[in-house]
């Protein structure tokens, strides 16, 4: 750090340096960590520091006890310590990225690389860089959200749903689920008569319907251009899937969506404890299957 003294509450340095220091687009901070009296104390932070932060090194010192670890989400806490211990067994350097409370109450991520230096009379100093990554972070869920939506629907895409679809069936295997699978009838019609643009809006408009009748907790994908899965969790019995199967035939056939009447056949399979997901799939697309076989505009179950 030039010419910081790293061993005094002060710091000395040229004036240069503290212009330079002050300037920097990411935060410095150093903080001394009595293990004695297990207090901090804040011995310079620079003005990038605290536009991250929201606090002066005062601001600091009154209301986090000096400590920055102070700002770190508490959600984040546990993998943040023990990131910090695993990286100082082997160093004196860490680097950490986590989510801390700016003073306004914002969340914000950051990368905080730091050195961690043994000091005279039990004293800890932690020269601190840290950076502002929230931006960033956003950017990633965003096309993390991309990857696993159907982008006109804004459903699950197929490799979502039967990802998410496996994780219920493996975490409450003593429960049973019912899958459902919507396919709209004739719907190359649509496109054929009215155009792919209004046979987008009917899927948009299908889509819409499912999401507003089903709970929030049941997972609902699409897997096909017009076929919709639904995997209905922890239901109290095959009743209840039936009957829910029963009135989205009647609501579909019912109105218009996008000034056409459409209609819709559905499969459904039950879980059991000795079902793979692929299994429970492919008895509800059989029961589709026979559905269609059937007439349509009708509910088959396994």
């Amino acid at each position: 750090m030039g010419n910081i003294d790293c061993y005094n509450d002060e710091i000395s340095m040229n004036n240069n340096m503290r212009d330079m220091l002050e300037r920097m687009r990411g935060g410095i901070i150093l903080c001394n960590f009595d293990l004695s009296t297990q207090s901090s104390s804040v011995v310079y932070s620079n003005r990038g520091w605290s536009e991250i932060t929201g606090y002066t090194p005062e601001q600091l010192q009154a209301e986090k006890d000096g400590n920055p670890q102070g700002l770190i989400l508490e959600d984040d806490k546990k993998q943040s310590d023990e990131d910090y211990a695993i990286q100082m067994a082997q160093g004196d350097t860490y680097e950490l990225m986590y989510r801390i409370i700016h003073r306004s109450g914002e969340i914000r991520w950051i990368i905080d690389k730091g050195i961690v230096k043994s000091l005279p009379n039990n004293i800890m100093q932690n020269l601190s860089v840290v950076t502002e990554i929230t931006k960033i972070k956003e950017q990633e869920e965003a096309m993390k959200l991309l990857a696993q939506q159907d982008q006109l629907t804004e459903l699950n895409n197929k490799a979502t749903f039967n990802t998410l679809a496996k994780k219920v069936l493996e975490r409450q295997n003593n429960c049973l689920h019912a899958l459902l699978m919507v396919d709209i009838d004739d719907f190359k019609d649509v496109n054929d008569c009215y155009g792919h643009a209004v046979g987008d809006q009917v899927l948009e408009q299908v889509a819409m319907e499912l999401k507003e009748r089903f709970r929030s907790r049941d997972v609902i994908g699409r897997v096909g251009g017009d076929e919709f899965t639904i995997l209905m969790t922890d239901i109290p019995s095959k009743e209840v899937a039936i009957k829910k199967a029963g009135e989205l035939c009647d609501t579909m056939n019912s109105r218009k969506f996008a000034k056409c009447d459409i209609t819709v056949s559905i499969g459904i399979a039950f879980s059991d404890k000795t079902k793979s997901f692929d299994e429970l799939y492919i008895e509800s697309d059989e029961a589709l299957y026979q559905a269609k076989n059937n007439g349509k505009n009708q509910f088959q179950a396994k």
